[in-house]
This record gives C-alpha cells, sequence and structure tokens, in this order.
C-alpha cells in the first residue's frame, strides 16, 4: 500500500531556531544542513534542471506570513522561518512558530507549543492523491505552487495524532544530491529512521481513521505492560499504522505516569518520539548517556528487539527511541 510514497522528511514547528540547530549537534545525533538544497534555493520538485527557477509562489489556504531578519553574524542567515536538521537517515524541517502568527503552523504552535506537525512525501502525482484524500474528508490546509505546479500540498489529517500529511512531487537531481550529500556527513550516524512514537487518547479511533483514508497499512495490537520492561510501571495499548515506509505507533496510555501520559496531559495527542534502528543500542546508550541525556525507560520486547527511550525534551517536545533487533 502506497509503495510508490517516497518519504522526505518531517516538520517540527519550534519557538528558537538557534537553540533547535544547536541542540541535537551539541548530543552528537544530528547536524545543521541548512535550508533546502543548493545554495539555499527551493527548486521545483520535478523541473528539469536546466529550468530558470521560478521566483513567485502561489499561497492557497493559511498564508506565511514575512519574520523579522535577525542582524547579521558570522553566519548567513538565508530564510530565517526554516533550518533543516540530519539525523541518521531522517531530515527534520525545523520551522519556527510564532504566537502570533497565522500560518497553519502557527495554529499548531499556539495549540501544542513545539512539536512535529506534518509529515513529507514525494509522490508520483500530488494532484491524485490530494484528490483522493479530499474526497475521504480532508481539507486541504495550503497548496503552494510555482509556475502552475505543486511545490507542496498540506493536508488535514490530524484527527487522531495531530499530524498533517504532505506531498510533493518526485524529487529532482539536485534535492536527491543534497540528500545524499548531507547523509555523507561524518558526524551523521547510520541510525536508520523507523517512524514516530503517536499518543491517542482512543487507540481504537485513530487506527479506524487512518483505514478510512485508505492509505495505511495496520498490524496487530500490542499490550505493553511491566512484563516488558522489568521494573517498570508502564502499561499502555499500542498498534502499529504504516504509511509508505513510515510506521506510526499509536499508544493508548493506562496509566498516567509514563511518557505516554505525560505527553498527553502536557500538549494533547501527538507525535512524542522519533524511533530508529541502531545496530548497538548498548554503544548508543553509552554515547547519549556520556552527553548528558537519560534514559526513561528501555526494555525488550517478546521478538527479542531491546528499546530504549532518551529524554531529548528540552527542544522540541520529542523522545528519541532506539531500536536494535533481535538476535
Amino acid at each position: 500500500m502506497n509503495s510508490d510514497w517516497e518519504f522526505d522528511h518531517v516538520g517540527l514547528v519550534v519557538s528558537n531556531l538557534d537553540e533547535v540547530r544547536y541542540y541535537y549537534p551539541s548530543l552528537g545525533i544530528g547536524v545543521d544542513i541548512g535550508t533546502l538544497g543548493p545554495n539555499a534555493t527551493n527548486p521545483v520538485p520535478g523541473a528539469p534542471e536546466e529550468e530558470p527557477l521560478p521566483r513567485t509562489m502561489t499561497v492557497y489556504g493559511k498564508p506565511r506570513i514575512p519574520r523579522p531578519t535577525p542582524a547579521a553574524s558570522g553566519r548567513v542567515n538565508v530564510n530565517r522561518i526554516f533550518e533543516n536538521i540530519q539525523i541518521g537517515s531522517l531530515v527534520i524541517e525545523c520551522i519556527l512558530g510564532h504566537p502570533e502568527g497565522d500560518g497553519f503552523n502557527d495554529d499548531f504552535f499556539r495549540e501544542c507549543g513545539e512539536g512535529i506537525s506534518h509529515i513529507c512525501y514525494n509522490v508520483p502525482d500530488p494532484e491524485k492523491e490530494t484528490s483522493f484524500l479530499v474526497e475521504k474528508g480532508t481539507d486541504i490546509v495550503m497548496s503552494l505552487e510555482q509556475e502552475g505546479k505543486i511545490v507542496e500540498n498540506y493536508l488535514e489529517t490530524g484527527n487522531y495524532g495531530k499530524i498533517w500529511l504532505s506531498f510533493r512531487p518526485p524529487a529532482g537531481k539536485k534535492h536527491k544530491a543534497w540528500q545524499a550529500h548531507n547523509r555523507t556527513h561524518p558526524l551523521v550516524s547510520d541510525w536508520k529512521f523507523l517512524g514516530m512514537g503517536v499518543a491517542t487518547r482512543d487507540l481504537d479511533k485513530a487506527v479506524e481513521y487512518y483505514q478510512s483514508l485508505g492509505i495505511a497499512e495496520v498490524y496487530p495490537e500490542i499490550l505493553f505492560d511491566t512484563s516488558v520492561s522489568p521494573g517498570s510501571t508502564v502499561k499502555a495499548r499500542t498498534r502499529k499504522v504504516m504509511v509508505g515506509s513510515i510506521g506510526y505507533e499509536f499508544s493508548q496510555p493506562l496509566e498516567t505516569g509514563t511518557v505516554y501520559g505525560e505527553c498527553l496531559t502536557g500538549r494533547g495527542e501527538g507525535v512524542y518520539s522519533l524511533d530508529f534502528a541502531v545496530n548497538d543500542l548498548e554503544r548508543e546508550t553509552a554515547r547519549l548517556e556520556y552527553r548528558g541525556v537519560d534514559v526513561v525507560l528501555n526494555g525488550k520486547l517478546e521478538n527479542g528487539d531491546a528499546f530504549a527511550y532518551f529524554d531529548t525534551r528540552t527542544v522540541g517536545n520529542l523522545l528519541i527511541k532506539l531500536v536494535q533487533s533481535g538476535k
């Protein structure tokens, strides 16, 4: 299902771009890769590489308002609305949330604070995929076009988990070269992005909603309890929903004093973790603990997979989850 959807990035709304671009590198798990593309330009995805870049953009729906540009420093800030961080195979598009702004990410910021607002896929036909979801009852939050071509559509798919879905056309050669270059950075780890942990108040309704959209493959429910993580008191119902190659691991806490419960009480439903596969969990744990990052929950599942959640909520309000496959 959705095998031709190619994952591109997740969007993280933050209150301070400078803070987030220093935070993840300071932990040794992320690299600031600046704004999108060569020379910080934003070419039309899929356009011939020799085609001149259009300089105008038509915005339908919630607008993005201009932000004040800070005084020049040693760093040339081409775009102070966005910043990108590379963590393993994942690109995080960091977006400045403005409490008085009228963009849709500003709406998210006012309601939820910092956090993941959307996930973006490159798809063969954005118009077709958009029309399909509109027919299912979703609204177009915002559509960006350049010279009549869709740059990105944002769809209101946040009924459960508050995650918007966005579509872009297939990535062009320059964009792919930019991605490949960033992944070879010596400070970028070999972590493989798996998906996101998503807290929900009603697991059944969340799964039913994604099934109704016709874009997800649903996995059997797992009851997460103390037998999985010795010494903990965590109890939750969990169920994975695959959208393209990315997993949404929905979790409904059965008690309040857990990382899942804290997400719900602190900001409501939403993404609470970014999940990665690693080759050596013990080594990665030691490396993060050396940097002062605490483990808030760890254990082993029945299939033998070992996991650990790390408290990186200082910026972005997100945990990092690392998983090592069972042997």
